[in-house]
């Protein structure tokens, strides 16, 4: 009997040092890597659109996108701002551009007043029809003469 007792001992000891040495039982990483904000998810019959907010600081927004991606149940189309002012006035000039009765001058003042803004805080947008992953997209010919004024 004590030698049985004995034999226990040893293989419950193992059992310590070995985990010990191994880390321990090692809990799964649970622990988001990327922190954002969802915005607005716009479901169709074949697609969908998420908009989200990301924090200024964020390092690697192409990454973030793709997992954003990977919540999407159809292809979809995803835009990432640092701003939530940018992504409110950004959905105000989809929604003045979605209507046929607004006024074309009320379209160029929009732009003339939101442009460079809206352009520095749309962070980047991936998706079936924008393409592979595009860091500002607005940064365009437009926005650096509206810059330049």
């Amino acid at each position: 009997m004590k030698k049985f007792l004995k034999i226990i001992g040893i293989i419950f000891l193992a059992i310590i040092v070995i985990s010990l040495l191994s880390g321990g039982s090692k809990k799964p990483d649970t622990a988001q890597k990327y922190k954002y904000e969802e915005l607005a998810r716009v479901e169709n019959k074949n697609d969908e659109s998420l908009s989200i907010l990301i924090n200024s600081d964020e390092t690697d927004p192409e990454g973030l996108a793709k997992e954003v991606q990977k919540t999407c149940k159809k292809q979809c189309n995803i835009s990432l701002f640092d701003d939530k002012k940018a992504y409110e006035l950004d959905a105000e000039y989809t929604k003045m551009t979605s209507n046929l009765d607004t006024n074309p001058n009320d379209v160029k003042k929009w732009k003339e007043d939101n442009y460079v803004f809206v352009g520095d805080h749309l962070v980047g947008q991936v998706g079936y029809s924008f393409g592979d992953y595009n860091d500002y997209p607005l940064r365009d010919w437009y926005y650096e003469e509206l810059k330049a004024k």
